[in-house]
């Protein structure tokens, strides 16, 4: 049965995009691993006239700025190290959860603004699943960060490698870590008959292995036939792309890179964030709020529980996959009221609360 709370009785700041992380916090200072799971809190991350990073302890729900503005748009908890990154386009920033202070700041390199009515792509900060002592960043490249000297280690790709109206529309992250699947957009030209050629929007489909910044091209996509922006989903055994414009699902085969298949979709009109799980892929309707997975090897979609939210805009979810095994993920209605934390490995919804906030929260058993 879900239970509605409210955790806010006065405003108390007017967040636009606020994200939620909850974590440990214990009184040691040290930045070994970590080795114990003790207590709780949670962290937000807020964008508007209070901008900043967030801090409350699980049971009062009080929070404290920690973090001044830095236009920060995402934010990531290492899960080995006391060690809370927030990442905007410009910088890099270290918080130390178990003192709560800020430690540390980097610039990223090479990270100008692209031409003109150019979409700059996702600021991510990714799980390194390869290697504790490291995460991921993509900020128009992709970079490994060391979590130990809390530097940029090493520049994975380049966008500069192509001109600057080059940019990641979508990135996936395979089950296993080891490559991500970024859908590149790009302008380019191609002959339409002799001595023609056309110029426009183009679409590649790469697969990145971190580990050594190989790349193999998946899928160039029809130019004479842009069917508009595509999205990647992955499994370790498939990788899926997805239009939206035709409501179609390629399915790739992960180690050959050979088209095998392709369907379509009638049950949403777009989906939002993905997530492996379960040799299958979870996603959710950005058309309704509701969840689906997909089967890849049976090409269907299977609905997992419906909260029929109305549409929301990107960027209103976070998936996590906890340490007992199952994966929640919390989405706010598009008045920014409603808040649900859903169970999808149970699929039940867990929790529901309205406040007048719009944030994301990673719930914790």
């Amino acid at each position: 049965m879900a239970h509605k709370i409210n955790f806010f009785q006065k405003n108390i700041f007017t967040p636009i995009l606020l994200s939620i992380l909850i974590l440990n916090n214990c009184s040691e200072s040290t930045l070994e691993p970590e080795s114990s799971n003790s207590c709780e809190g949670i962290y937000i991350l807020v964008s508007g006239e209070n901008e900043g990073i967030f801090y409350s302890d699980f049971d009062s729900i009080n929070f404290t700025k920690i973090a001044e503005k830095s236009n920060y748009e995402s934010m990531w908890l290492a899960s080995d190290f006391p060690l809370l990154i927030a990442a905007s386009k410009k910088q890099i920033s270290f918080i130390n959860t178990h003192t709560n202070k800020k430690i540390d700041d980097i610039i990223v390199p090479n990270t100008v603004n692209p031409e003109p009515n150019i979409w700059y792509g996702p600021v991510l900060i990714l799980k390194n699943k390869q290697s504790k002592d490291r995460c991921i960043l993509v900020n128009r490249s992709v970079y490994m960060i060391n979590l130990q000297t809390k530097r940029i280690e090493s520049v994975i790709w380049n966008v500069e490698q192509f001109d600057s109206l080059t940019y990641i529309h979508d990135v996936a992250q395979t089950e296993d870590g080891q490559y991500l699947l970024l859908q590149l957009t790009y302008r380019g030209c191609w002959p339409i008959g002799p001595n023609l050629e056309q110029c426009g929007w183009k679409q590649r489909l790469i697969k990145l292995d971190i580990s050594n910044g190989n790349t193999q091209i998946i899928h160039e996509y029809p130019p004479e036939n842009y069917t508009g922006a595509h999205y990647v989903f992955s499994t370790d055994k498939s990788i899926l792309s997805y239009s939206p414009n035709i409501d179609q699902i390629l399915i790739f085969d992960f180690s050959s890179a050979t088209l095998l298949d392709s369907f379509y979709v009638s049950e949403t009109e777009f989906f939002g964030d993905e997530y492996p799980y379960d040799e299958g892929i979870i996603i959710q309707s950005n058309d309704n709020g509701n969840f689906f997975r997909i089967i890849p090897d049976e090409k269907k979609i299977e609905p997992i529980i419906q909260l029929n939210l109305g549409t929301l805009g990107l960027g209103h979810l976070i998936y996590q996959s906890l340490k007992g095994g199952d994966l929640y993920a919390c989405v706010v209605d598009p008045s920014g009221k409603k808040h649900s934390i859903v169970n999808l490995t149970t699929r039940n919804i867990v929790l529901e609360f309205e406040n007048n906030f719009t944030y994301l929260i990673i719930y914790k058993e």
